[in-house]
């Protein structure tokens, strides 16, 4: 079985604080797709060269993380991350360019883009905290870092890329079928034209529309009328039930209640605690006891840790034991607080020790430690 290398493009130095550097190599290959639109199509390279990849899903591939000796007393790390072969192409095309031609091409945003992306997957896989965001991009004989052959420079032949491949070629190694269809049958043409049934007899009897039998719709066909009830807001319920209920309107309360109602709910758990407010009653205290109703969690607010990353964003790790996916996990995140909810837990409102930008947040759940990682970037000021 031949094996499957990806091409290099360039190279991503960090140096994390009181460790060996790492090398993020940032190669492509065409087993990869292209960056993915929100209706889940491969967006075309026309796409790209115009709006960049920032508002895309790129998919990507990280490879296992090696041990590379840089000489008799030095060593680091590397670990290669592999794109779609036009996304790196699109991010090389402009390094030689001049300063105004480069202010127009899409290289460095889709550059940018890209070594973001690498170095976030490659901490996640990792799973030993930030590396940093001071880096360095290498370019030309130093693109790739802890190849084989006498330079040192081969890439590095990855199993992961290599089953992807083999699953492309066999999806493309499938014919297509024939599309089938419309037709008609001469039969059915031949009933549909002589007005008869199949087994004799006219379609429909003579003078059926202008019998004695009366109009058919005497009082008007109800076709694409309102039905009964339509605009109600209770007009859901049954009639009888409907009569007996009364709704309140919000707008016609006083409006510094309305504005006390509405600040208290916009207001995390944890800032008004911070503020001097009561707290909400929680856990078995809320309900009044084991005897109380409602779904009984009984394990507080899942343990948590916020971190720094180094360019202003903030880390927050949640470790939610007995939770198995993301879909039991409800996560709200805002510039300036989060509300997490996850099955079997307290609510968790935390406040974010300086505004973040929201848009560019991501969650990632990692299974096997059943934690949740939520990144959000500082804002660009």
């Amino acid at each position: 079985m031949e094996s499957v290398a990806p091409r290099p493009g360039f190279s991503v130095r960090v140096q994390p604080p009181n460790s060996l550097p790492h090398y993020i190599n940032v190669t492509s290959h065409p087993a990869v797709d292209r960056p993915l639109a929100a209706n889940d199509w491969q967006v075309d390279v026309s796409h790209m060269e115009r709006l960049g990849i920032d508002n895309l899903r790129v998919p990507l591939l990280v490879g296992p993380t090696r041990s590379v000796v840089l000489s008799r007393d030095s060593e680091a790390l590397a670990t290669d991350v592999v794109f779609n072969c036009d996304v790196l192409r699109l991010a090389l095309s402009s390094i030689d360019a001049t300063e105004q031609a480069m202010q127009l091409a899409p290289g460095p945003l889709i550059r940018s883009r890209l070594v973001e992306l690498a170095i976030q997957n490659v901490e996640d896989e990792l799973g030993c905290g930030p590396l940093g965001r001071d880096f360095e991009l290498q370019y030309g004989a130093a693109n790739y870092w802890g190849g084989t052959g006498k330079d040192r420079l081969t890439p590095v032949p990855l199993r992961t890329l290599q089953m992807l491949h083999m699953s492309k070629c066999e999806e493309q190694a499938v014919p297509k079928a024939a599309p089938t269809g419309p037709w008609r049958s001469e039969r059915a043409k031949a009933e549909r034209t002589s007005g008869h049934r199949p087994g004799g007899g006219p379609t429909m009897k003579p003078g059926f529309l202008s019998g004695a039998g009366g109009a058919l719709y005497p009082d008007g066909s109800s076709e694409g009328m309102h039905p009964e009830g339509a605009g109600d807001p209770l007009g859901w319920m049954p009639k009888g039930l409907r009569s007996r209920v009364g709704v309140v309107d919000t707008r016609h309360t006083p409006e510094a209640q309305r504005s006390a109602v509405e600040a208290h709910i916009n207001t995390p758990r944890l800032v008004r605690e911070r503020e001097g407010a009561a707290p909400e009653p929680s856990g078995e205290r809320a309900r009044g006891g084991a005897g109380g109703g409602g779904a009984a969690s009984g394990r507080g607010a899942p343990r948590h840790a916020l971190e720094e990353d180094g360019s202003g964003g903030v880390v927050l790790t949640v470790d939610v034991p007995g939770v198995s996916s993301m879909d039991n996990i409800e996560v709200d995140v805002s510039d300036a607080a989060l509300s997490l909810r996850a099955e079997g837990f307290e609510p968790l409102f935390l406040a974010w020790p300086r505004p973040v930008d929201a848009a560019r947040a991501t969650a990632k759940f990692r299974k096997l430690k059943q934690r949740l990682v939520v990144r959000c970037p500082g804002l660009v000021r």
